[in-house]
């Protein structure tokens, strides 16, 4: 269950947000060949397609971790919006299209993964679709398989926890 301060809430709709539709939800799920997790939908339909960060403190900080070998960090990003489900098909399209398997400056999606939102640069919020789990892959400006692109951030077992999860940003 969402427990977000009503100031957070209140920050969200500065920038008026879409509500999802049943029919956004049919599209997406039609697209992905399967079911999007109740608790993103659920959020999605109550509260909409949200912008971070617009509340006076500023809630849109989450913690990452992120595996190499036998070691475990942690770390820091920053969500700027939930994608609507235009913006989200597309960033999947554009990720995931594989006709130039040679293309070095194609990023890729790893297969199984829904773009739910984007941080304050150019690195996405995924969804893992089989667990619902929230994952964060900072470093979309890159093929995944390529170079260090091998890892993504773990952020929290269901959007509920991501989204309660979120703290201000002390800046």
């Amino acid at each position: 269950m969402i427990q977000v301060p009503p100031q957070v809430v209140r920050g969200w709709h500065v920038h008026p947000p879409r509500i999802a539709t049943d029919a956004d939800i049919a599209m997406l799920e039609a697209a992905f060949g399967g079911r999007l997790p109740t608790s993103y939908v659920a959020f999605v339909q109550s509260q909409g397609f949200v912008n971070f960060g617009y509340d006076p403190q500023q809630t849109r900080v989450f913690t990452y971790s992120r595996s190499t070998g036998a070691q475990r960090e942690l770390r820091q990003g920053y969500v700027g919006f939930l994608a609507v489900p235009e913006r989200a098909l597309q960033t999947w399209r554009t990720f995931t299209d594989k006709s130039d398997p040679d293309a070095e400056d194609l990023p890729l999606i790893p297969d199984g993964f829904f773009p739910a939102g984007n941080d304050l640069a150019q690195g996405l919020i995924l969804i893992e679709l089989s667990t619902g789990k929230i994952w964060y892959w900072p470093e979309s400006a890159w093929r995944w398989g390529t170079e260090d692109n091998l890892h993504l951030g773990f952020v929290a077992d269901d959007f509920d926890d991501f989204i309660n999860g979120l703290r201000p940003d002390v800046t």
